[in-house]
């Protein structure tokens, strides 16, 4: 029971926390002093702009699209999954694992099926990527008489592909913390050897481009998971969400997923209270950036000035979009008076000292842009639809720069929309699995297309299917040749009767 002296000292310790936030806010504001000077670029932005090239100098575009797609998805990483999930099928059924049966089926124990081989567990990600492309209702039409796909059933029979399915696993259970107060406690522990997998091969199978943006991703998932995010303003409601870092070219060089252990504070060697959360995925993501050679984009979720100061402090140049309450005591020209004055109605801030600048920029609506290296020149004019005719808009350089490339991870998510593999599953970690191994095979075409390789995606997931779905295990895929060995398998088609009308 609390007593009133202990009642009055939690109040007084609530009021100690206001005043010394008041007294943060207070200070925060007194450490920008922005100014309407004209903005003086620094001679540290004239970067070079390269472009992204593959560490492995044997890849070329004479080499078929299978020998990009194993860059990612490596020896190492099938045997691991093979090694566990064979684990898997032996805790099941020597550990006493239950699972729903029908009223009738008084059974709940598992039955151990066949040992999976590395090859089976390709095949098994083969028709799941080739599902994306080939899209049925229901999964066993894949398989039956009147809808069957060729390059599916002769591969492997559906009883085969659902029992991989039920085993298929990526850690070992018994290792895993289920202690929300430890602090190895991760959501995505089931996940974790193959998330820290494609985070390594993605940022080691390239030099990494100059441009690059940090960016949301959504995944679509409305099953139950405690990593699950509810977007009522998004396209995508409900799903996993991702933070990528990404090039123009639509390579995703990083990622973290909300709700893992990864994605939570600083990076080492920051101080937790400096930063908010939003700010901190900035960070982490940046954080293997290599100084004076990149330029970076984000938009206003994610941006701040104190943000742009720590960044020009490591020397990352950076342009973002600013939200009106972060601008720190900017006097920020109101969005009335901007329309008053129309679309040509321009501002420009800046503190010398803390070398940023803000612009005020009137379109649609007011729009505002921070940057540590860029102001509004060289202004330039942009087409906008004015009543009856097309008229000429300035437009500040930090807006034209943004949306130039600001577009990486929404260029990637495009791709993976495409032939999104829609299989569902009970398994909550199939569908981030399945959406890592799709993300390989984008950032493959990506590379593939940077060194000359032609052909649209659709070609490109085709081979790569069709090498991941041979009967026999492929050929090195170092060389030349595209053929796929495969065993022909006889069809049956019911006949129509002839006396139906059509």
């Amino acid at each position: 029971m609390q007593t009133d002296s202990d009642e009055e000292e939690m109040l007084k310790s609530k009021r100690k926390k206001k005043e010394t936030k008041g007294k943060k806010s207070e200070d925060k504001s007194k450490k920008f002093s922005w100014k309407t000077n004209p903005w003086k670029r620094p001679q540290s932005s004239n970067i070079p702009v390269e472009k992204m090239k593959p560490s492995d100098s044997s890849l070329s575009n004479l080499c078929q699209p299978f020998k990009f797609f194993k860059q990612f998805l490596t020896k190492d990483l099938l045997d691991h999954i093979t090694f566990q999930t064979n684990l898997y099928n032996t805790q099941r059924a020597t550990l006493g694992y239950k699972r729903a049966v029908r009223k009738r089926d008084s059974d709940t124990s598992y039955k151990q099926i066949k040992s999976v081989t590395k090859h089976e567990i390709e095949q098994v990600f083969g028709i799941i990527l080739y599902m994306g492309i080939h899209k049925l209702p229901n999964c066993w039409m894949y398989w039956a008489t009147t809808t069957c796909v060729p390059l599916i059933a002769s591969s492997m029979n559906r009883n085969q592909f659902e029992e991989i399915l039920s085993v298929l696993h990526f850690n070992n259970n018994q290792e895993v913390t289920t202690d929300p107060a430890n602090p190895n406690y991760d959501k995505l522990f089931k996940l974790k050897p193959l998330i820290d997998h494609f985070r390594t091969v993605f940022k080691g199978s390239v030099t990494a481009e100059t441009i690059q943006c940090i960016d949301e991703m959504m995944v679509p998932f409305k099953g139950r998971h405690g990593a699950k995010q509810y977007m009522p303003k998004k396209p995508c409601k409900w799903g996993y969400k991702f933070w990528c870092r990404a090039g123009m070219s639509g390579y995703v060089y990083d990622f973290e997923i909300l709700g893992s252990q990864e994605a939570k504070g600083p990076p080492p060697g920051v101080n937790p209270e400096e930063f908010g959360e939003s700010e901190n995925v900035v960070l982490r993501l940046s954080k293997e950036l290599e100084k004076n050679r990149h330029q970076l984009f984000f938009d206003n979720y994610f941006s701040s000035p104190d943000l742009l100061v720590y960044l020009m402090s490591r020397r990352i140049l950076a342009v973002a979009t600013l939200r009106s309450d972060r601008s720190r005591g900017c006097p920020l020209p109101a969005e009335k008076d901007m329309r008053k004055n129309g679309r040509r109605d321009l501002a420009e801030f800046t503190d010398s000292k803390a070398g940023l600048v803000i612009c005020a920029w009137y379109d649609n609506r007011r729009v505002l842009t921070i940057s540590n290296f860029l102001g509004k020149h060289p202004v330039s004019n942009c087409k906008r639809y004015d009543r009856k005719e097309t008229v000429s808009v300035p437009r500040p350089a930090s807006v034209e720069l943004y949306n130039k490339f600001m577009g990486g991870v929404d260029k990637a998510d495009m791709f993976l929309s495409l032939y999104r593999t829609k299989h569902q599953s009970r398994k909550w970690y199939h569908r981030i699995a399945f959406h890592l191994i799709s993300l390989a095979a984008v950032n493959a075409f990506v590379m593939y297309c940077e060194i000359g390789g032609s052909g649209s995606f659709l070609d490109f997931i085709v081979d790569v299917c069709r090498c991941l779905l041979a009967v026999e295990e492929p050929n090195d895929p170092d060389s030349q040749s595209t053929s796929v060995v495969r065993v022909q398998r006889s069809l049956k088609v019911s006949q129509v009767p002839k006396d139906i009308p059509f």
